[in-house]
């Protein structure tokens, strides 16, 4: 099976204002389509999957604490010196319009650049253990990171809708909707594009071998951006003033 290759995108970022580096999607093929600025949508056998790559503050409300105003239990939480790790993270939304199961492979999911790298997402056990390999004891103090490995594990269901802090794949019912995050590990800071690769078997024989397949493209380019009211975080704007977008692909 072969990946097609990542369009380019130039993009010209506003000059006067404040910027910060943003991951946007850009349609790269005919069933796709922009449904806004920072979501893309591909619809493929009666599969709609949409994409959304997602914002350090957009994953802290999003995993805000019910009656705790300040905390956020944000389980891709980037807060060095403790939690160094820097994740990419992408809204992944798949619902099944078709009268047959589905079924997408957590383990075919991938992420390529274009410097050449493939990165696989992070699975819900190795989220836990990273969590758990920071528990450390601080002026005398815990630093647990509770809140951070419970929601690891978040997952509610109602009916055919599925929701996951953490995607982990699996069927997919007819008329059914899976939402859930997706998390790669250590993207460098200089790669300019970004393909993500969702596999989803969209039919199966009497024994469960896939007859049909669909490979999902999702194309994304690293550019800057202005930064609006709505997005202000006081401890990251510094960071976003200071943090360099690599130059528009040629």
């Amino acid at each position: 099976m072969k990946y097609s290759r990542i369009l380019p995108v130039l993009v010209l970022a506003a000059s006067c204002s404040p910027t910060f580096v943003d991951i946007r999607p850009f349609v790269a093929h005919s069933e796709q389509k922009l449904e806004s600025e920072t979501v893309l949508v591909s619809e493929q056998n009666r599969i709609r999957t949409a994409v959304h790559y997602m914002q350090d503050g957009e994953l802290n409300e999003e995993f805000r604490l019910p009656g705790r105003e300040f905390k956020t239990g944000n389980p891709f939480m980037f807060k060095p010196p403790l939690a160094k790790a820097k994740f990419t993270v992408f809204r992944l939304n798949i619902r099944n319009e078709s009268e047959n199961m589905a079924m997408v492979e957590f383990n075919k999911i991938r992420l390529l650049d274009d410097l050449g790298n493939e990165y696989r997402p992070i699975s819900k056990t190795e989220l836990m253990d990273y969590w758990m390999g920071l528990v450390v004891i601080k002026l005398n103090k815990p630093i647990t990171w509770n809140d951070q490995m419970s929601t690891v594990n978040k997952q509610t269901q109602k009916e055919k809708a599925l929701y996951q802090a953490v995607y982990t794949g699996g069927l997919l019912p007819p008329k059914g909707e899976h939402t859930g995050f997706v998390a790669f590990r250590e993207i460098p800071k200089k790669v300019k594009l970004l393909q993500l690769l969702v596999e989803i078997v969209t039919r199966t024989s009497r024994y469960g071998n896939p007859l049909n397949v669909s490979l999902v493209e999702f194309n994304f380019s690293r550019i800057k951006v202005p930064i609006t009211p709505k997005m202000i975080e006081p401890d990251d704007v510094e960071g976003w003033r200071n943090e360099e977008a690599p130059e528009a692909p040629k």
